[in-house]
């Protein structure tokens, strides 16, 4: 990208924890709203999640994709193979630094989500691929 403040973004990358590996520790709803609260103060350009409850993942960040007249827009992918719950991988980025481009569809692998978005004061895209990498799985897994 250009050099400049025009340029620089901020990202944040977050593994959420399944909530079926903490739901004897913390309620969930305690845990989103405590998610969405650092969020909110960091106010990046990116966040990339990762083990996001992909069933009640607009209820529960609303207030990042609906509120404030949608801050951010987002793209997801969900695997459902094997699980409990479904879970995925989302990409959300702030509409007032970040476009989808137009003729990049988001495109999903089995564990990845990537778009193509234009940095708006730049006009120059960018590439996001969002993955989560599983420990200790079998290779049919």
């Amino acid at each position: 990208m250009e050099s400049g403040i025009e340029s620089i973004i901020s990202v944040v990358s977050w593994n959420l924890l399944a909530q079926k590996f903490v739901s004897d520790r913390i309620e969930w709803s305690t845990r989103c709203a405590r998610i969405i609260c650092m969020l909110l103060d960091v106010h990046p350009d990116l966040i990339l999640l990762q083990e996001v409850g992909m069933h009640t993942f607009e209820g529960d960040f609303e207030q990042l994709i609906h509120a404030t007249d949608g801050l951010y827009d987002y793209a997801r992918h969900q695997s459902k193979k094997n699980r409990r719950t479904c879970q995925g991988c989302v990409i959300l980025w702030r509409r007032t630094t970040f476009q989808k481009q137009a003729d990049q569809p988001e495109s999903t692998s089995r564990k990845s989500v990537h778009c193509v978005l234009v940095h708006r004061a730049t006009q120059r895209p960018l590439t996001v691929v969002n993955l989560h990498l599983n420990a200790g799985l079998q290779s049919h897994e």
